[in-house]
Formats: C-alpha cells, sequence, structure tokens
C-alpha cells in the first residue's frame, strides 16, 4: 500500500487515483462475477469530479458509465512492437549479458569470437575413399544375396 503523506501530493493527483482505484474495484467485481458464472453486473454510475483546487467543497456530479468503455472480452490482440522498440530491448539484454561474462569473466570480444569458432570441418581423402570402398562392398554383398 502507498504511505506517501496526502499533503504533499497534488489535488489533481489524489483524483486520479481515486479514479484509478473506482475502476480497478469496478473490474474486480465484473471478473468475479464471470470468474463464478454469475451474470455480469450492469455500469454502474462514475463519479465525476467536478471542483476545482479553489472550490473542494462542491458536491461531485454523477455521470452515466459510456457503454463501449469496456473492452468486448473477444480474446487477446496481437501485440504490436515498433521496430525501435524491438531495437532498444536488443541492446538493452546484450548489455545484460555482456555485463554478466564481464564479471564472470567469460567475455569474449566479437573479434575473438568469431576467430575461436571452428570452420567447416573437412574430410581427408582418405577417410572419404574408406567409407566409399564400404559403401560399394555393402552393395556388392546386397547385389549378390538378391541374385541367388
Amino acid at each position: 500500500m502507498i504511505t506517501n503523506d496526502l499533503s504533499n501530493i497534488p489535488v489533481a493527483t489524489l483524483r486520479r487515483v481515486i479514479e484509478l482505484r473506482e475502476q480497478i474495484e469496478g473490474l474486480q467485481q465484473e471478473l468475479s462475477a464471470l470468474v463464478s458464472g454469475a451474470p455480469a453486473p450492469e455500469p454502474t454510475l462514475l463519479l465525476v469530479e467536478t471542483f476545482t483546487e479553489s472550490a473542494p467543497e462542491e458536491a461531485p456530479v454523477a455521470e452515466e458509465a459510456p457503454a463501449e468503455a469496456a473492452p468486448a472480452p473477444s480474446g487477446r490482440g496481437r501485440k504490436v512492437m515498433s521496430p525501435a522498440a524491438r531495437a532498444a530491448i536488443a541492446a538493452a539484454q546484450k548489455a545484460r549479458w555482456a555485463k554478466f561474462h564481464k564479471s564472470k569473466g567469460t567475455a569474449k570480444p566479437a573479434a575473438a569470437a568469431k576467430a575461436a569458432t571452428p570452420g567447416k570441418r573437412k574430410m581427408s581423402p582418405e577417410g572419404r575413399a574408406a567409407i566409399a570402398a564400404a559403401a560399394k562392398a555393402r552393395w556388392a554383398r546386397e547385389r549378390a544375396q538378391k541374385g541367388n
């Protein structure tokens, strides 16, 4: 729970906090109703405070909640991330990786890492000839058994 001194928080911020808290409570009630299988409650009246900082003694005004305020529970949509955000996340992950491996002493510079990776493995001509001879012998045996 937030334990700030309320006298240091601006009135506009407090209003926003109250508004968000009411929205959260309404959504929690709706979620509870959906989970329990009971019909969802009708939208209630939202209290919209119309007073200013100079006249806080005026009473709040109630307005009808708009019908399109709650999104339809059709499912999750696909989240779209901008290329800049993707690049920022990648850069941050690379920085975390470098910091972690630097502390363990296992970080490798990019040039050293490329030089250390071996190229494609090559078979010696003798090894290739031995495999070819074995395959030819196997197929010769196969043909000889079929011919009997």
